[in-house]
């Protein structure tokens, strides 16, 4: 008699190893979005940085009083060409939490060995604290 088919012990062997390889792609692909979510917070830090340091050399150097404002909501800075929207409606977005930060606010200031500061100021936990800014 000749038989066709996959006996049952072969059709188990088959569905582990694929539950096996299901596992190990979305564990590498839950990685891999999470280190892309940690550079673009990171690459977003680094321009509101500048766009804060871009507003103070034009507040203070520029065509102004210079009496510029040390705390800044964010706001301010996509509605003056300092900062580009990431998110729908010209907002600013959060790439941890999704959250959105235009309303959040950030002051500057020097440090002693004067680089240039800046610290998150709005209790919110979508928007970036002061760790997030420090350094150069």
């Amino acid at each position: 008699m000749n038989r066709k088919g996959f006996t049952l012990v072969e059709l188990l062997a088959t569905i582990t190893i694929l539950g096996i390889i299901v596992t190990i792609g979305g564990v590498s692909i839950s990685s891999i979005m999470k280190n892309a979510k940690n550079k673009e917070y990171e690459l977003l830090i680094s321009n509101i940085k500048s766009a804060v340091e871009t507003y103070y050399q034009e507040c203070k150097y520029g065509d102004s009083d210079g009496n510029c404002s040390t705390q800044i909501e964010l706001k301010y800075l996509l509605d003056n060409g300092y900062l580009s929207s990431n998110g729908e409606d010209g907002k600013l977005i959060n790439p941890k939490t999704d959250g959105d930060i235009t309303s959040c606010k950030v002051s500057y200031s020097f440090t002693s060995d004067m680089n240039f500061k800046i610290n998150g100021v709005t209790d919110n936990e979508d928007c970036p604290q002061d760790a997030d800014y420090n350094g150069e």
